[in-house]
């Protein structure tokens, strides 16, 4: 068997046939939630069963490079998952250990209402950049500063869009985050240029916080 034999084998699919198990995803997840069903990952695994189906059957996919696909994306799934547990385990030490009431006790009293959206836009930013999750920053600080908020007199509903802007402005912008280097990888891009074209879109989304 030639090499042009075996391109033609392992040839990539077509858009038309990858949109196949998205759109079967999408009509299962449908199903099941008008249903009512609580095992929505029964759609996933039945739409990754059927594009596992259409590579092997259709494509002559080796199982290796289907497995090594599995691998890969379950390693960054885990990923996020211990981003989940770290920002659980932070949250519950800081809790016991003081930090938390702490700083609730100290933000409340100390820091003037004026400055108080800036302060926690701020804080919220770096933490998400430093730890390269806004999940991680909104699990820990995130119920500290809605307590500081209420002791302030501030709007709860501000409070938490300005938490969700600053937490989301430092993942977008981290060089640690996993949708960066998801993005990074599947274009081919280097991590710093997507970072750098990631400013076109965070600074005006930041002015426009800042200004409201």
């Amino acid at each position: 068997m030639d090499s042009q034999d075996v391109k033609k084998k392992r040839r990539s699919p077509s858009f038309a046939i990858a949109l196949v198990p998205l759109l079967t995803l999408d009509g299962l997840l449908c199903y099941l939630v008008y249903k009512g069903e609580r095992e929505l990952h029964l759609g996933i695994i039945l739409a990754a069963f059927l594009a596992t189906l259409i590579t092997m059957v259709f494509y002559r996919t080796p199982w290796g490079r289907i497995e090594d696909a599995i691998l890969k994306s379950s390693y960054t799934g885990l990923q996020v998952i211990l981003f989940f547990l770290l920002a659980i385990l932070f949250n519950s030490y800081w809790l016991r250990s003081g930090i938390l009431p702490t700083l609730v006790y100290y933000g409340g009293n100390l820091l003037p209402p004026a400055v108080f959206p800036y302060v926690t836009l701020l804080v919220f930013a770096l933490v998400s950049f430093a730890t390269g999750s806004s999940w991680v920053s909104i699990g820990m600080l995130g119920p500290a500063f809605m307590t500081i908020a209420a002791l302030l007199g501030q709007p709860q509903a501000m409070t938490a869009g300005v938490i969700l802007s600053g937490a989301f402005l430092g993942d977008r912008l981290s060089p640690l985050a996993l949708n960066n280097y998801l993005a990074a990888s599947v274009t081919g891009a280097p991590l710093a240029d997507h970072i750098k074209q990631s400013l076109v879109t965070a600074i005006p989304s930041l002015a426009a916080v800042v200004a409201a």
